[in-house]
């Protein structure tokens, strides 16, 4: 996040070590530090553009391409500049993948205390932040600022403690439980307030040590832009697989999940039969005879989620043509469509559904071999 960090500060305290990469995450869940295999380059700016060059010898400055690089403000030219930018670009191991992330620090003649400000959860529900001050009598504050809500903070008087004003009613106080001083800020988003969704908003922590820390979030909105179709729409039981696929979907908080559903007869999203998340887009399995909807859930990291225009297959029954010749081919062919009917229904958790496949492949195989007979 942006802050505000003394000119001569020995270090800028630069931090990427949370970049993920969700390719490489298990189940499209991805732990909270995980970057082994990510490449690091920074870049350094000064206010109007001009790029970081070293107090000494006056080269360029050249970060290391570490997830956690030191470096000093001390050893820049900062001089007449009010501001230096750091910008990080993340990319996997094969480059593919990449994205960039920046962070301004206000520079002030005077040394201040350093604040630090890091999110520690964020939900459908409510933001959770931490804040931490160098200086040991410090007093912190915490501020919201962006699209139709006003300034809102509380007044810092004194080291310790101190009067302080009540947050105006575009953020009343039960949207905030924490309060608006301390370490801990918590904004309740179910709370009635004036935040916009799908606008972006800065958390501020200040400190009477001078220091400043602030962190964006944005009232995310859910996953959108994308489709999922079914092929084919139509197809023989048991031995004709089906396929809902999605594609196109978009998200502000990656990773994507995707969870599919099956209900048999009428679309129904309380019965229907639904695959736990995971991070693949396509889900296919065999079904029995009868008419079938299928839909697919989008979730975002955040608890985001949106549903699939829910799609119709009609499956027909299987009808073997035998004849003495091919009467073993048959009955092969549906031995062998059996695996596929039992792992669709297994990736489904139906164990029920499962068995009633079975039993009526099985029963089809009997009659039919009683009659060859």
């Amino acid at each position: 996040g942006d802050r505000r960090v003394w000119r001569s500060s020995p270090d800028a305290g630069l931090d990427a070590s949370a970049s993920r990469d969700p390719d490489s995450c298990a189940g499209g869940v991805c732990p909270a530090r995980r970057n082994g295999g990510l490449s690091f380059a920074w870049g350094c700016q000064l206010s109007g553009g001009a790029k970081c060059r070293l107090r000494a010898g006056d080269g360029l400055l050249s970060i290391a391409p570490e997830a956690r690089p030191a470096v000093s403000l001390a050893g820049i030219q900062t001089e007449g500049h009010s501001s230096v930018t750091f910008t990080v670009t993340v990319s996997d191991a094969t480059g593919a993948r990449r994205a960039s992330a920046s962070t301004t620090l206000a520079l002030d003649d005077r040394e201040v205390d350093s604040v630090r400000v890091r999110r520690v959860s964020r939900s459908l529900d409510r933001l959770v932040y931490e804040g931490e001050t160098s200086s040991a009598d410090g007093y912190l504050s915490w501020k919201v600022d962006g699209p139709g809500v006003t300034v809102l903070e509380q007044a810092v008087i004194g080291s310790t403690g101190g009067g302080s004003a009540l947050a105006a009613d575009p953020i009343p106080p039960a949207a905030v439980p924490t309060g608006w001083t301390g370490k801990q800020f918590i904004l309740d988003l179910t709370a009635p307030s004036a935040l916009i969704p799908g606008a972006t908003y800065t958390v501020t922590l200040s400190s009477t040590g001078g220091g400043q820390g602030s962190l964006d979030f944005r009232i995310g909105l859910p996953p959108s832009g994308g489709a999922c179709a079914v092929s084919p729409s139509s197809g023989t039981a048991v031995t004709d697989p089906f396929s809902l696929e999605c594609a196109g979907w978009t998200a502000e908080e990656l990773p994507m999940s995707y969870t599919f559903g099956v209900a048999r007869g009428a679309w129904s999203e309380a019965s229907a039969v639904w695959t736990p998340a995971s991070s693949a887009s396509r889900f296919t399995a065999h079904f029995d005879a009868g008419t079938y909807h299928v839909s697919a859930q989008v979730g975002d990291a955040a608890g985001g989620t949106a549903l699939g225009e829910p799609a119709r297959i009609q499956v027909s029954a299987m009808v073997p043509q035998r004849t003495n010749q091919t009467v073993g081919s048959d009955d092969d062919l549906v031995l062998e469509a059996i695996g596929g009917a039992l792992s669709g229904f297994f990736r489904l958790g139906q164990t029920s559904q499962l068995l009633q496949v079975a039993g009526s492949v099985l029963d089809g195989l009997q009659q039919g071999g009683g009659g060859a007979a």
